[in-house]
């Protein structure tokens, strides 16, 4: 499939799970929350519904970049339109109109990595969608050498991607 083009990739593994050519390593795994400004009604609610995001404007960015599975789907079985619709790949963006209480955006905890910031809160909507597993693929029987091999094994121990809390 890659021709061994590629040495390693760092990617979610996705519904179809892992393709029998490759092994998957585990890295860290990301929460799907809805990011909303400290300001927002919803900050203060312990459980955030559908229903209460349905009443939000709800900001976008590109359908081919949303890291939830399963987010179009949802979002049309439940009737929750887009009233602010980002056609970029532009997250910096997405989080401050954010900041300013034009909407929430449903998102997966990625997009916060390393990030501490008390204009925001975040709200887990993992009952609505799935934790994100990242991790390494590798071509099996693939060998790494040299600063691939330490760029790897710097991944798997060192705890270089970390999960927003």
């Amino acid at each position: 499939m890659l021709n061994n083009e590629i040495d390693f990739f760092l990617y979610p593994i996705t519904d179809e799970g892992i393709k029998d050519e490759f092994e998957f390593t585990s890295i860290v795994k990301y929460n799907p929350i809805v990011l909303m400004s400290k300001d927002n009604p919803l900050s203060n609610k312990e459980e955030i519904t559908l229903a209460d995001i349905s009443k939000e404007n709800l900001l976008r960015i590109d359908p081919d970049l949303i890291t939830l599975p399963g987010f179009e789907v949802l979002l049309k079985s439940h009737k929750i339109r887009s009233s602010i619709e980002f056609i970029n790949s532009d997250w910096e963006i997405l989080r401050k109109y954010v900041k300013v209480d034009l909407g929430v955006a449903m998102i997966s905890s990625i997009i916060l990595e390393g990030e501490y910031n008390n204009d925001y809160v975040q709200k887990d909507i993992t009952n609505y969608f799935p934790t994100l597993d990242y991790g390494i693929y590798i071509k099996k029987g693939k060998i790494l050498h040299g600063s691939v091999r330490t760029i790897v094994k710097s991944l798997q121990t060192n705890k270089l991607l970390q999960p927003q809390h």
